[in-house]
């Protein structure tokens, strides 16, 4: 897999979806929860000294008020958000509940990593300046 020329975090994420291939295979595909492979792809990205954050408290705002918290999965080198799943198949609600997580967190790039009976990933981009007239994420 090749990095692609001038995507933001490209680097960052070429990197994630190699290991997501790898721990896949080493698991063996599936049949595990999410909290087995959150915690092997930690592993495995920080063992390439990649900085890995797991389990991140991130703030959800509303008219400026702070009302609750949900958890990222993992948040790579603080610019990466990365969103396990374990279904046959990444689903509409899971490319929107990322694009919230990129709202919320003024992140601009995410990966929906699913460890189903094949191992996929979807890349998300959320823009949080676009230019008037422009529609982004």
């Amino acid at each position: 897999m090749e990095e692609r020329q001038g995507l933001l975090h490209g680097d960052i994420t070429v990197q994630i979806i190699k290991t997501l291939f790898e721990v896949h295979t080493e698991l063996r595909g599936i049949g595990f929860p999410e909290s087995v492979y959150k915690r092997a792809m930690m592993i495995a990205l920080r063992q390439k000294g990649l900085r890995c954050d797991v389990e991140v408290p991130m703030a959800v705002m509303f008219r400026g008020q702070n009302f609750g918290e949900y958890r990222a999965d993992l948040i790579v080198e603080k610019a990466v958000i990365v969103e396990i799943k374990t279904g046959f198949k990444i689903h509409e609600v899971h490319q929107r509940q990322t694009y919230n997580y990129l709202k919320t967190t003024r992140l601009k790039v995410a990966l929906i990593l699913n460890f189903g009976v094949k191992a996929e990933f979807e890349r998300c981009y959320f823009d949080h300046n676009p230019r008037r007239g422009e529609v982004s994420g």
